[in-house]
């Protein structure tokens, strides 16, 4: 088995926060409005303190090899780590 990498320099969704959940921003500007895909987004439990998160488009496909699938950048413009939800 081997494992897909990804990370935050490839196309990936942007988590907003809406009212009191979220939208997801598509790589092209776009707002994300499949239900499958947001259904699999919010099942990775991305903290919610998280302002700025890079999502992997890989991360909509249930791969279980992915690792780095949500990246917080919260703390400036590198990334403060990678995460697998």
């Amino acid at each position: 088995m081997r494992l897909i990498y990804t990370t935050d320099q490839m196309p990936g969704y942007k988590r907003i926060r809406k009212g009191k959940g979220f939208s997801f921003i598509l790589p092209d500007g776009g707002l994300l409005s499949d239900k499958d895909k947001r259904r699999r987004i919010l099942s990775l439990a991305i903290p919610p303190a998280y302002e700025n998160v890079w999502i992997s488009i890989e991360s909509c496909i249930p791969l279980p090899r992915a690792w780095g699938r949500a990246m917080p950048r919260d703390f400036g413009p590198t990334s403060e780590g990678c995460s697998n939800f």
